[in-house]
């Protein structure tokens, strides 16, 4: 009766759009051509713009990086918190009325919800794989803003946006974000030793018995390990695959069944340098570690309080006239091609077919390439665990 099915979040985002839709033109944009875009859970966010109705003709492209709707971590189903746990959490000292409740979580600080985030999750959550207490969840109830009210995986079926472009991709080594854990908690590498905590949940939904379950980790498990026990490299390598370009894949196949011929490129940032470094990534590493980590793409897209000045004949330079002409040019056209882009002019770049055998990828490295994915093999494997359920894929 208090009509708050979540998502606010997701509804503000609604609003954004609305608003930049009906005013850029003062600003000088085009309201016929705007590109939504984000990275991780920006990625996430924008791909939920992308499948709900609430948005319908709002932008004509979108570009997910290193996100989707289909992370693991990016949707929490029907989950439901105990309002008045989480007021309680929070410093709420009165009944278990849900209009008070409601008042008072409506006046809490944002920084203070956060404080307590890690307590709203309870072990039953943790067991059915909900990682982030406040994400993006199935709305009980329908209401005309409903933003969720459905199954990613099914709202992609039938999304308006399968008519428009999208980019897609993700860094060379996004699991690089594991590494505090590892080095910490090294003993979390023996998870790909198991390999059940990794089998898709929607997997697990369906009752597979023992030896089916064995099957599915020892198909992880060999797929990422490169001896006898797993490492810390093996283990950020399956978060790679796991949480994020497998995601991404499964999105290109969904395209491909639902969106009609409407072009999707897939993209791998793969540019490593010391020099510019995103300041996430200092503070969870710190400086010296080689790879191209989550996030990492940022660094080249906009600037950073932490960044010297660089030379414009610095290779860091020229990779970030690289890669915000390639965004840019998509935004512009729907294609991220252009022979004006240093490195481009002897390329060709095709989005992603149905009929490829290997998924091709616009590799973004000191030199631009159009390649095999080179993680396509575990992909496949990835891909094999719904041979029996190919229904579940997308």
């Amino acid at each position: 009766e208090l009509n708050v099915p979540g998502n606010a979040g997701l509804k503000d985002q609604v609003l954004a759009l609305k608003w930049i839709k009906n005013n850029c033109a003062s600003f000088g944009g085009d309201p016929n051509c705007i590109t939504v875009f984000g990275e991780s859970a920006g990625g996430a966010s924008t791909h939920y713009m992308m499948i709900t109705e609430q948005t319908q003709g709002l932008f004509h492209r979108g570009i997910l990086q290193s996100g989707s709707a289909i992370c693991p971590w990016a949707y929490n189903g029907d989950i439901t918190h105990n309002p008045y746990r989480i007021a309680k959490l929070a410093g709420y000292k009165g009944e278990d009325n849900d209009k008070d409740v409601l008042e008072f979580l409506q006046n809490v600080k944002a920084k203070d919800l956060i404080r307590v985030e890690e307590n709203v999750l309870t072990l039953e959550d943790r067991m059915n794989k909900i990682m982030f207490a406040f994400g993006p969840s199935l709305e009980p109830f329908s209401t005309p803003e409903c933003v969720i009210p459905k199954p990613p995986k099914e709202m992609m079926k039938t999304a308006w946006s399968n008519s428009i472009p999208m980019l897609i991709g993700n860094t060379s080594y996004e699991g690089l974000l594991w590494l505090p854990e590892v080095k910490l908690m090294p003993q979390v590498s023996q998870q790909l030793d198991a390999g059940t905590p990794f089998i898709p949940k929607e997997l697990l939904a369906t009752e597979p018995n023992k030896e089916k379950l064995d099957s599915w980790s020892a198909k992880i498990r060999d797929a990422h390990r490169t001896g006898p026990e797993s490492t810390p490299d093996n283990y950020m390598d399956l978060c790679s695959i796991h949480y994020f370009v497998f995601p991404a894949l499964r999105v290109v196949h969904s395209r491909h069944a639902y969106a009609a011929g409407a072009p999707v490129y897939f993209y791998r940032f793969d540019f490593d340098s010391e020099e510019l470094i995103f300041p996430y990534r200092i503070m969870r590493m710190g400086r010296g570690v080689k790879g191209v980590s989550h996030a990492d793409d940022l660094t080249y897209q906009f600037s950073s309080l932490l960044a010297r000045k660089l030379s414009k004949e610095s290779r860091e330079y020229r990779n970030i006239e690289r890669t915000v002409g390639i965004w840019t040019q998509f935004a512009a056209t729907g294609n991220p091609y252009s022979e004006k882009i240093n490195g481009m002019d002897t390329l060709t770049i095709d989005p992603v077919r149905k009929s490829d055998e290997v998924i091709k990828c616009l590799n973004i490295s000191d030199d631009l390439k159009f390649i095999d994915l080179p993680e396509w093999s575990k992909l496949k494997v990835w891909e094999s665990l719904y041979d029996e359920n190919k229904d579940l894929l997308f």
